[in-house]
């Protein structure tokens, strides 16, 4: 017998659509749909889903589209996921980037003590660059 499903909210029932996200098996997903369909509360629930048990949830990442978007994800996982956890690895592309590169720097040719540039110190370098 399975479990139930983590909520949300517990006032509202997931989708067949956002059931079968939850319970996809191995192996690539891919998850489409305009705003508001219910695509991120999807992805939380299976999240959840895989962390449950004695999985550990900060071996499974959530990389969202914006810094909101991941404050919003991290403040959801932590009222359907259940302590204890170290951390939640829930990252927006350049935060899971930075991650990467900062566990091998090395590995990965760059300096150890690399700076991270906001979009416009790094327009203002590449317009130097130009000159």
């Amino acid at each position: 017998m399975s479990e139930p499903l983590p909520q949300a909210d517990p006032a509202t029932q997931p989708s067949e659509r956002q059931l079968a996200v939850t319970r996809h098996g191995a192996g690539r997903l891919l998850v489409r749909g305009a705003g508001g369909t219910g695509k991120s509360t999807a992805l939380r629930l299976r999240f959840a889903a895989l962390s449950g048990g004695d999985a550990d949830p900060s071996r499974v990442a959530f990389v969202a589209g914006t810094r909101d978007g991941a404050a919003a994800t991290v403040a959801a996982l932590e009222r359907i996921i259940a302590p204890p956890y170290e951390e939640l690895a829930v990252f927006t592309w350049p935060g899971l980037a930075e991650m990467v590169l900062r566990s091998d720097p090395v590995a990965a040719g760059i300096d150890p003590d690399f700076e991270i540039l906001g979009p416009a110190v790094a327009d203002i370098h590449a317009a130097f660059a130009e000159i």
